[in-house]
């Protein structure tokens, strides 16, 4: 609790002979900090679950030469194994609609993207189901736009327990 309620400024360095001085933080700041935490323990567990992910999908068999190996493989750098095996996939973070694709993503932009995604499917909703359903009602001569339903993506993401945002969240024991 100390950690979250009070800073340690060392004034000369981390030396024995420093001086430290000690400031207790108000409750906001206390917020922060403890936010802070629970950011960077999601984006740690979010990084770890995708290259755990893209290590398992990039795996190559286990050697059947009878060595004992229990690793597959080579060392894995940007989806092909040194080993020359073939891999067949990727894990990343890409908006559904393409308007990103970024070399690294975070947890953050997973996120930033959910939010997009949440944002676009309401539009989607609005602009074409219900607009469609009301030209049908009055009897407009039309013809139906088809379009990508995200919400599939939505629940990926949100879904309870299976959802990405869920087992995360079950993995940390709640924190934050």
């Amino acid at each position: 609790l100390k950690a979250f309620s009070r800073k340690k400024l060392f004034m000369g360095g981390k030396s024995a002979a420093a001086n430290v001085i000690t400031k207790t933080l108000d409750c906001g700041q206390a917020t922060e900090m403890r936010d802070t935490l629970a950011k960077a323990v999601y984006s740690n567990m979010f990084q770890w679950l995708v290259d755990l992910l893209n290590v398992t999908i990039n795996a190559s068999p286990p050697p059947s030469n009878g060595s004992g190996s229990s690793g597959g493989g080579g060392s894995f750098t940007g989806g092909a194994t040194t080993a020359g095996t073939a891999s067949w996939g990727h894990i990343g973070v890409l908006d559904i609609y393409g308007y990103e694709n970024l070399p690294c993503n975070g947890f953050e932009q997973l996120l930033i993207n959910y939010a997009n995604e949440t944002l676009q499917r309401q539009f989607n909703r609005v602009v074409f189901e219900v607009e469609q359903l009301e030209y049908t009602r009055e009897g407009v001569d039309w013809q139906y736009i088809e379009f990508r339903d995200n919400q599939p993506t939505i629940d990926l993401i949100e879904n309870h327990p299976e959802g990405v945002l869920a087992g995360l969240d079950a993995f940390s024991g709640g924190v934050g």
